[in-house]
């Protein structure tokens, strides 16, 4: 089996998008525009700070701005191998034929969309000031 590299994407309209990469300082050239949403990677070529799209990630769940979170694979030459949704999670049915499938890698998932449930109930609870984010 080849190599493969890890990635996340953050995809929602591209407005919002483009404020949430104006917050985080991340250069808006790492936004991809596409025909219905535009997605931000991490990483990528303009987009190589964790911290700063995390922010942007952030930015986007406090404004309550629809988002779709992926945690991706790609190989070395480019080609994606498989993608999920973490945000929002998959429903009970889906998951249960995911199982069905491979139970394994339903496991990873419900384990991600629990840390992203982890991470938006503390995100819930802080108070930001517009000016940090």
């Amino acid at each position: 089996m080849s190599e493969m590299d890890i990635g996340w994407s953050i995809e929602g309209p591209f407005d919002s998008l483009l404020e949430a990469t104006k917050a985080a300082g991340i250069d808006q050239n790492a936004i991809n525009p596409g025909n219905i949403d535009a997605d931000l990677v991490y990483p990528s070529f303009f987009c190589t700070s964790q911290p700063a799209w995390l922010k942007a990630l952030a930015y986007l769940y406090v404004r309550n701005i629809q988002f779709r979170l992926f945690f991706f694979a790609t190989t070395t030459s480019g080609a994606e191998r498989w993608r999920y949704r973490v945000y929002p999670g998959m429903d009970a049915e889906m998951l249960s034929r995911m199982r069905e499938i491979d139970a394994a890698e339903a496991r990873q998932l419900e384990k991600l969309q629990e840390s992203m449930a982890v991470i938006t109930d503390r995100l819930r609870a802080v108070q930001f000031d517009d000016d940090l984010l």
